[in-house]
């Protein structure tokens, strides 16, 4: 086959792959309902936001990368290092590029859940 007839064939239908925020979402889902339920948490909705935000977490701070990635693991830091790190981006103290935005948005109640969560 030539060149020519190489670029005219119509493009290979591709299998039908679930979208990124598909795949993510469903992880999330999945770690919510692994994660153990801390002493902390005294009512069903506390302990279902702090999973909810535990697992979104690990969107982006995978469990069990084998991949190397600038975004750190979680896994192994601690409760006392979590809630360190994150009230350290709350005040800007430490560099991020969206971590700072994210912390903005979590209580001191629920960065001590999410730290004991992800511990």
């Amino acid at each position: 086959m030539t060149r020519r007839n190489k670029d005219r064939r119509a493009p290979r239908p591709e299998a039908h792959r679930p979208s990124l925020r598909s795949r993510l979402g469903s992880l999330a889902v999945a770690l919510s309902l692994s994660l153990p339920a801390p002493s902390w948490a005294q009512s069903a909705p506390e302990r279902e936001r702090a999973k909810l935000i535990a697992a979104t977490c690990y969107t982006c701070h995978r469990a069990h990368a084998d991949t190397p990635s600038a975004i750190p693991r979680l896994e192994g830091l601690g409760a006392t290092r979590l809630r360190q790190l994150l009230r350290a981006y709350q005040q800007e103290q430490t560099q991020a590029t969206v971590m700072h935005h994210i912390s903005r948005a979590l209580s001191d109640a629920e960065i001590r859940q999410v730290s004991e969560l992800l511990d």
